[in-house]
């Protein structure tokens, strides 16, 4: 008979698979998809660390692929204005009293040009998040680290 532990191994898995994958490359937030992608711009929110995370939940009041595979942690955009929804999760701290947990969504405005990589940033301060983005430039070195082994999947614009 196989044991509650091995279902959910065999259920969670594949989803779990599925869901980093998902983040090799940026999520296309447009709908031209033969668009070259020197002419789109990055917008990277990968805080992924001990504890908390950062994902973007939608671009322009259109929600991203959070439903389906989890929320991206970098989406391709057009250049333009653009808002920009972001969500923080963790900051877990157990005291003597009580276990204190964030969650907070906050939302911006970029103003993206074609080949830059703009870097969402968080501050907590206060008991109190602040969100905001920097413009890396063109030719950034930026990308995200997935997997075990913490493999590098730079921006790309050919």
């Amino acid at each position: 008979m196989l044991s509650i532990k091995r279902i959910f191994l065999c259920l969670a898995l594949p989803l779990i698979l599925v869901g980093c994958a998902s983040n090799q490359a940026p999520q296309i937030a447009y709908e031209d998809k033969s668009r070259p992608l020197k002419d789109t711009a990055v917008i990277l929110a990968d805080k992924v660390g001990k504890g908390y995370d950062l994902k973007i939940t939608h671009i322009d009041d259109k929600p991203t692929s959070c439903f389906e595979v989890g929320c991206p942690v970098w989406v391709r955009v057009t250049p333009g204005k653009h808002k920009v929804t972001v969500r923080y999760q963790g900051n877990y701290q157990l005291t003597l009293h009580e276990i204190k947990y964030i969650e907070s969504s906050g939302a911006f405005e970029v103003n993206a040009e074609a080949g830059h990589v703009y870097i969402v940033e968080y501050k907590y301060e206060n008991d109190r998040l602040y969100f905001r983005y920097r413009d890396d430039g063109k030719n950034s070195n930026a990308g995200v680290y997935l997997g075990l082994s913490q493999e590098k999947y730079p921006v790309r614009f050919d």
